[in-house]
């Protein structure tokens, strides 16, 4: 899984890292010896780069490879009498890695799957070392007492983030469940794109 780095936000043109001060808020152009000239001879977009830049978006959120993002598009292709768009953001979200991050227990999303390839998660009592494990409604997710919990930059414990309304966070800080399938209302989608041209990108 690579770290989303500012050289990925200022490709994408849209802070996408965890870093407060993002070098995309500074340096509003591509990276490069020539991204402030690029800024002058941009372009009008393709409807195919624009499909091109979401799919790039949301590997670089994920952590996913091509092969991996294609595999999981697939999938979601052929799950019949269903959105294809909507269960591919039920299989991306529903991720344990993203899950973990989502609630909370980890700052990232490359930390959340050391703890799991750590093997510092337990769900439903039982260990899963793959942070491709598709969690489903109902199950409960928690950290070991040993793993350590999300912290900000300056060693600090980290103010919790808005929290998806399918999930919800056990009391003692360490574990979490979720509710209910992500829906992909506007307030859960975070930084998510529109997922019909990644559909169509694919299915072409």
């Amino acid at each position: 899984m690579k770290r989303i780095t500012c050289k990925m936000c200022r490709r994408m043109g849209e802070k996408l890292c965890a870093h407060a001060k993002c070098a995309s808020e500074r340096k509003p152009y591509p990276p490069g010896i020539h991204g402030k000239g690029k800024l002058k001879r941009r372009r009008e977009v393709s409807e195919f780069g624009r499909q091109l830049l979401q799919k790039q978006k949301i590997r670089f959120l994920y952590g996913l490879s091509e092969r991996q993002f294609a595999r999981v598009v697939k999938k979601a292709l052929g799950r019949s009498g269903n959105n294809p768009g909507t269960i591919l953001f039920r299989f991306l979200e529903t991720r344990l890695n993203n899950v973990l991050f989502r609630l909370d227990l980890a700052a990232t999303p490359q930390m959340a799957r050391m703890l799991i390839t750590h093997g510092h998660v337990r769900i439903d009592g039982k260990k899963v070392t793959r942070s491709s494990f598709m969690v489903r409604p109902g199950q409960t997710i928690a950290l070991l007492s040993r793993a350590p919990l999300a912290l900000s930059g300056d060693g600090k414990p980290k103010e919790p983030p808005l929290m998806p309304s399918w999930l919800s966070r056990g009391d003692d800080k360490r574990s979490g469940k979720i509710e209910d399938w992500p829906d992909g209302a506007k307030e859960d989608r975070l930084h998510f794109p529109d997922t019909r041209g990644i559909i169509d990108y694919y299915a072409r």
